[in-house]
Parts: structure tokens; C-alpha cells; sequence
């Protein structure tokens, strides 16, 4: 599985494990009495050790065929302590399992990151892209997740295998421990692994201690196991309710023989999909919208059902948000409306659904709430509003992104370009507001032409 993912950072890793099992021999022969713990403080430190060489290697690679893998890593290795360090306090607890693209979304422009141009390797990023569900770290996912307490039980399950593994098996499990702690600090399993994984663990472990004369299971480990069995059997329902609702709304997207929705429905309260925030609304949506950008493209023209099925969406994508929806749905429904006012101008559709752009800025402004470092999702916004003359408008805009951080790149630039058409001493102003928008990196987030930035420092000179 490890080399079907085709993660080579991974892969290299793993076969670390061979090298390990040598030495491993080597300790215990030499200090048998330290041997358990020595190999549980190697398992300890084994993912910060990883963390460290990606971030060194990151560098070195990067630019070179097959080095994306690594920096891919590194970065998310950084967006995940970086979420860390803007609210310390939710790790006492966590921010909840399943919520890394969140954290993606809501951070994810580092200033490592170019947004221009292909996501292959080098500073581009193919995460954002790709929206990853995970860090690729287990050890910061669990810390993101559920806090100090559930890192400290990441490592300490790893550590668990050679304090309390079969004696004839410490060398073989010390070498497991270690290389599996480095293979999940930079990969993830799907559950379909987990038993098999189980398996190994009960097959490397010592035998439990009874007490003198017990013969019968215990009536704690009774309790544990029915636990075990409710927490198992209320997932399964969860999962199964989770799964008929999302086959009944891909199935709504996907049927071209049942093209509109089912009469009567509450588009406003249609595929919510139990309570997950709108992610499954936000991948049909975006897949949608994609769609009618192709047929654009090509020029081939619009259905009417297809029409239809975008103001659904768009009702169903607004009810979500009102209620509090995911980072995801709101990329989504950001994302449709920039689509909508470029890739589909000419179908008809931007002025069919013209209430729909006309709420840009205050949907630009709830994400922002969420997600303040992503300025960069208001250049479409901006672009399209000084198109269609409103200056005003992007001035006020930009002076509000400015209140929150002086130096916001995309805040300088476009109210850089309405002040140079102002009168002295806007023009200075503005020219000086678009200097500075190239030193803090306009140019990663957005195209700049090549002979405007000349001349723009030039006349700075």
C-alpha cells in the first residue's frame, strides 16, 4: 500500500525499517538490560528527527523531479504548527477529527507557497489543489485534533510495542516501532489497514498477566468489550444514515435522466448530508460549476436544465451558510461566483443569477471572519469590481482589508490602483501602496505583467 500511494518520502522511509532491525539486534546484545527502553525513546523521538530531515531535505529537493512529495510535507508540517501557534488554547482540547481541510482553507497561503501557476513541485503546492483530508502527520493531526493529551497517546501506543512486546521478538518489534512511527509522520492508513495492523500489534505482544487461579475474563475487561461493541454498532448506524443521504444527493447530481430536483423539495435545505457541514454540498457544487465552465469553454451552450440546477445549488449552498456552514462550502459558493462572472459571462446566467453576485463582498466577508489570512480569495472580487468601474467600492474594500493588517498584500494593491488615478497626493500614495504590495509578494497570489512591474518601480525611483 505504501508504494501504490506513490509517496516516496514514504517509501523511504519504510525501507528505513531494514536497516533499523540490524542495529536493533546490535542494542539488545550490547545492553539487554536498557534495551525496552532505549528502543521506546527511539520510537519517541523518531518523528521530530523526520520532521527535522523534511524540512532540511525540503529545500534541496524541491526544485529537483521527484522532491515534491517532500515539500508537499514540509509544508503541511508548517500550516499544521502554524494553526498550532494562532490559538494555543484549543490544544488543550483540539479543533475535532476530520477538520485538517479546514485548517487547510483557513491557512493554507504560507509565504512558501506560489499560488500562480502549475501545483507540480517547487513552491507551488499541490495540496491546495487536491484539498487534503489529512496532515500526513500522525503525530500533528492527533495534536490538532484532540489536543496534548491525544498526541501524547499517539506516541505512547507506538511506544507500547517494545516496552511490552514477546522478549524473542524485541529486536524485530523495536525495528517495527520505529520505522512505522516515521512512516505515519509522513503518510496515513485508511481504515480498510487497521485490522491487519491490530492483528501484527497482538501478534508481536507479550501475553497478559493473570492473577494466580483466574481462569475467567475479568468483569472490567466484560465492560470494556461491550463498550467497545455499543461505541462500534452506534458508528455503523452514523455511517450507514451518513452514506444513504450522500448516495441520494450524488445520485440527484449525477442522474441526467431525472435532471430537477424532487417537487416540492426545500432547495435551502437540500444535501446537508447529516450535519457535515456542507462538505458533501461543496464537492458536488464545485464539480457543478466545473462542469458548466467546460461547456464554456468550448462554447457549447447552456441546457436549461443545467440552469435550473445551478440556481439550485446556489439556493442550497446560501441555506447551508446561513446556518453556519464549513471553510469548504464557503470556497465553494466564493469560488462559483468568480466562475460565474468570468468563465460564464456571455450564457446568460451571471445576469439570471445577478442576486447571487451581488452578495460577493458580504459572503467575501463572513469567510474572512473565518478564514482572515486568505485575502487572496478577494481578488476575483476585487478584479471584477474594478471592471465594471466601481472604484469606490474596491477602495472601501481594500481599506477594510488594511484595518486588519496594514501590510495585506492584496489590501495595497487594488487600493494602490484606485489612488494613482487620484488626484496629488493620492497618485503618491497609491504608487507607494503598489511598491509595497511587490516587496510583501503580490506576485504569489496573483499575475503581475511583467513591464507594469517595471515601470511601477520605476517610477518609484
Amino acid at each position: 500500500m505504501v508504494v501504490a500511494s506513490g509517496n516516496w518520502a514514504a517509501v523511504l522511509l519504510f525501507l528505513t525499517g531494514f536497516t533499523v532491525y540490524p542495529l536493533a539486534r546490535r542494542l539488545i546484545r550490547a545492553a539487554p538490560a536498557r534495551a525496552r527502553a532505549t528502543a521506546a525513546g527511539a520510537t519517541l523521538v523518531t518523528p521530530f528527527v523526520v520532521m527535522a530531515a523534511i524540512s532540511l531535505a525540503a529545500f534541496l529537493l524541491a526544485r529537483f523531479e521527484g522532491g515534491s512529495s517532500v515539500w508537499s510535507r514540509h509544508l503541511l508540517n508548517k500550516l499544521s504548527l502554524q494553526t498550532a501557534g494562532i490559538d494555543p488554547t484549543g490544544l488543550a482540547t483540539g479543533f475535532g477529527w476530520g477538520h485538517f481541510v479546514e485548517h487547510l482553507v483557513a491557512n493554507g497561503v504560507l509565504e512558501d507557497v506560489v499560488l500562480v501557476g502549475g501545483f507540480i513541485q517547487g513552491p507551488n503546492w499541490d495540496a491546495l489543489v487536491n484539498s487534503h483530508f489529512h496532515s500526513h502527520n500522525f503525530l500533528l493531526e492527533a495534536l490538532l485534533s484532540g489536543g496534548i493529551i491525544a498526541a501524547a497517546l499517539a506516541l505512547a501506543w507506538l511506544m507500547a510495542l517494545p516496552l511490552f512486546c514477546r522478549r524473542r521478538h524485541l529486536a524485530a518489534t523495536a525495528a517495527f516501532a520505529i520505522a512505522l512511527t516515521g512512516l505515519e509522520t509522513t503518510w496515513f492508513q485508511f481504515a480498510v489497514s487497521l485490522p491487519f495492523m491490530a492483528l501484527a500489534f497482538a501478534g508481536l505482544a507479550a501475553p497478559p498477566r493473570r492473577p494466580p487461579g483466574q481462569t475467567t475474563i475479568s468483569r472490567t475487561m466484560a465492560m470494556v468489550l461491550a463498550g467497545s461493541v455499543a461505541i462500534q454498532a452506534i458508528a455503523t448506524s452514523i455511517y450507514f444514515s451518513d452514506g444513504l443521504e450522500m448516495r441520494r444527493s450524488l445520485h440527484f447530481d449525477m442522474s441526467v435522466i431525472e435532471p430537477n430536483p424532487q417537487q416540492g423539495e426545500d432547495c435551502s435545505q437540500a444535501l446537508r448530508a447529516n450535519g457535515r457541514g456542507g462538505v458533501h454540498l461543496a464537492w458536488l457544487f464545485r464539480q457543478f460549476v466545473g462542469s458548466l465552465k467546460n461547456k464554456a469553454a468550448k462554447e457549447e451552450p447552456i441546457a436549461a436544465w443545467e440552469a435550473e440546477r445551478l440556481g439550485f445549488y446556489i439556493c442550497a449552498a446560501e441555506g447551508a451558510l446561513s446556518e453556519g456552514a464549513s471553510l469548504q462550502l464557503h470556497t465553494a459558493a466564493l469560488n462559483a461566483r468568480s466562475t460565474l462572472a468570468y468563465q460564464l459571462a456571455g450564457t446568460g446566467l451571471p445576469e439570471r443569477y445577478h442576486r447571487f453576485l451581488a452578495s460577493w463582498d458580504t459572503a467575501l466577508q463572513a469567510f474572512l471572519e473565518k478564514a482572515p489570512l486568505r485575502t487572496d480569495m478577494t481578488i476575483p472580487f476585487l478584479s471584477w469590481t474594478l471592471e465594471t468601474g466601481n472604484e469606490t467600492a474596491v477602495l472601501r474594500f481594500s481599506e477594510n482589508l488594511l484595518l486588519h493588517d496594514p501590510d495585506d498584500r492584496v489590501g495595497l494593491w487594488f487600493s494602490g490602483i484606485v489612488l494613482l488615478g487620484r488626484p496629488s497626493p493620492g497618485a503618491a500614495e497609491g504608487l507607494a501602496r503598489l511598491n509595497l504590495a511587490l516587496d510583501n509578494g503580490i506576485e504569489g497570489v496573483m499575475p503581475v505583467d511583467t513591464q507594469l512591474k517595471r515601470d511601477i518601480r520605476a517610477a518609484a525611483e
